[in-house]
């Protein structure tokens, strides 16, 4: 089986490691990486696409127009439309993400990037609760951020967790170089001021796209 996903994975393009590659981390195809990117988080504009994956927009719509003259990819031009998978698209992304970890040996790393991400889950989780309610007494009510002392203890245990994923995402990066991106567009995020919404870590929400959905969909 492992064979045969090498093979498959040398027809679409995939480097082998020779001797000299066997400990640089695995570079991803651009065309694999909007793809992926596309399954994890769904219908997006590119500019959407160009954030969550790290590309430049103009690359980013280069390869989606490439990916739709291979019939893998389609726009909806609607008001609430944008770039997504078609059938074909979603099933080439599963087996090239199958692929890659095979070329990169990094079966059992990414998956325990995802058991790493699944401890950090719930405290995300509380956080975003956090944010967007508040207890007064037994009763929880809208946060209206009228309380700079609450907010900043809900950003500090944000802050916590992001250094906790930063670290997940750096372990990964020595395999796999897609998740050394994460790092670099999460700090780009995370350097302007929190808005008034749900405050998502940069690195954590995408490391839902790209360690939790990546591992669970190749490995499920």
């Amino acid at each position: 089986m492992v064979r045969a996903l090498a093979l498959q994975a040398r027809s679409r393009g995939f480097e082998s490691l020779n001797a000299h590659q066997v400990n640089q981390p695995h570079r991803s195809d651009p065309d694999f990486i909007v793809l992926h990117t596309l399954r994890c988080i769904g219908v997006s504009s590119e500019e959407r696409i160009a954030g969550a994956s790290g590309m430049e927009i103009a690359e980013t719509l280069a390869r989606l127009r490439h990916l739709y003259d291979r019939g893998l990819v389609e726009l909806d031009p609607g008001p609430f439309g944008g770039w997504s998978l078609t059938v074909n698209g979603l099933t080439t992304g599963q087996e090239m993400v199958r692929e890659e970890v095979v070329m990169a040996g990094g079966h059992q790393q990414v998956l325990g990037g995802y058991q790493a991400f699944l401890r950090l889950n719930p405290a995300l989780l509380q956080i975003c609760s956090d944010w967007q309610m508040q207890r007064v007494g037994n009763s929880p009510i809208l946060n209206n951020h009228t309380d700079p002392d609450y907010d900043a203890k809900v950003l500090s245990r944000l802050i916590r967790i992001d250094d906790a994923a930063q670290q997940v995402c750096s372990d990964l990066a020595s395999h796999l170089m897609r998740f050394g991106s994460i790092a670099t567009v999460s700090r780009r995020q995370s350097s302007g001021p929190w808005p008034a919404t749900v405050p998502t870590s940069p690195t954590a929400s995408t490391l839902i796209t790209r360690c939790g959905s990546s591992s669970m969909k190749t490995f499920s």
